[in-house]
């Protein structure tokens, strides 16, 4: 069987999430195919990946060991942990997967911020190898989301969070017990999702690259270049996505001023909020709230081509 290939490189694969349901489902016979074949490198994502086996076998890779996976395997990545999904040669599988905003889902239902916090926490604290006879809600849970996207019936936009934010506490509540799940540690890359959280709590600030690889006892030189490496980006890039991706979601659900959403986004000036802002949307922040608003159904999130992760 192909081993993953260890030069050091982690590929980060970027997803644009739409921002009226941030949620992707991917299914259906296009799925069926051989796992790790033209992408046998481990990789990560920004967001919570499930997913669940629906023919085949073969093997998820983790940086701690590889697991052997069948038909019916559920697995839970969460954000920014490296795997991937491995088959023998000749051999194919077929999977259908979920992409979600977590936090994006658990806030709009009113919870508290300690709870989506504490939720958030727990459903990203590990990796999850289980199977729909070991978890027969989870597996419901997953088939009944599947089937509203396969069929596309009325209420679907009502009905898909409510399925979505039960699926994430019943992870949230199954990781709280650890004797019940296969898990494992964050040996090697550690370092690399530290600073990618790191940037994700205080992108609003004017922090710079230097603090970035304090908060990891990096220095600076070091830090760029073990980050290009494994990103495919620099830290700047990186930082600035996360910033784009939080103006517009304040240009869709705000009144503030475009200047006032450049401050609580960590840009120092609106010149250089406006140069990113176009250089990632392929619009200015005006044009890009207006179009928004005017046709709020084809909102499909942000357009970041040179951060793509896919290779």
């Amino acid at each position: 069987m192909e081993k993953a290939p260890r030069d050091g490189v982690i590929e980060f694969r970027y997803y644009d999430m739409p921002l009226i349901n941030p949620v992707i489902v991917f299914h259906g016979p296009n799925w069926r195919r051989i796992y790790g074949l033209d992408a046998p490198r481990l990789h990560f994502h920004n967001i919570l990946e499930i997913g669940i086996c629906r023919e085949g076998e073969g093997r998820m890779v983790y940086e701690d060991g590889e697991y052997f996976y069948r038909e019916r395997t559920i697995s839970v990545v969460p954000r920014q942990l490296p795997h991937n999904t491995m088959n023998e040669e000749g051999v194919y599988s077929t999977w259908d997967y979920l992409f979600i905003d977590e936090g994006a889902f658990l806030s709009r239902f009113g919870y508290e911020k300690a709870f989506v916090e504490d939720a958030i926490q727990k459903i990203n604290s590990r990796y999850l190898l289980t199977d729909c006879e070991e978890s027969p809600g989870i597996a419901s849970i997953l088939d009944s989301i599947v089937y509203e996207y396969e069929h596309n019936q009325s209420y679907q936009e009502e009905t898909i969070p409510h399925l979505i934010v039960s699926l994430l506490l019943i992870l949230a509540r199954k990781n709280s017990d650890a004797q019940n799940i296969k898990q494992g540690s964050r040996p090697k890359g550690e370092w690399i999702r530290n600073c990618l959280r790191f940037m994700e709590n205080h992108y609003a600030e004017d922090i710079s690259i230097r603090e970035i690889a304090s908060c990891i006892h990096m220095g600076e030189t070091r830090f760029r270049e073990l980050f290009i490496k494994s990103m495919r980006m620099t830290p700047l890039d990186y930082l600035n996505s996360i910033r784009i991706r939080n103006a517009c979601v304040m240009l869709q659900e705000s009144d503030l001023s475009i200047e006032m959403i450049a401050f609580k986004c960590g840009f120092s000036t609106l010149s250089t909020f406006n140069r990113n802002f176009r250089r990632y949307m392929g619009a200015s922040p005006s044009k890009w709230r207006k179009d928004f608003r005017k046709e709020p159904a084809s909102g499909t999130g942000m357009s970041i081509e040179t951060l793509k992760g896919w290779y």
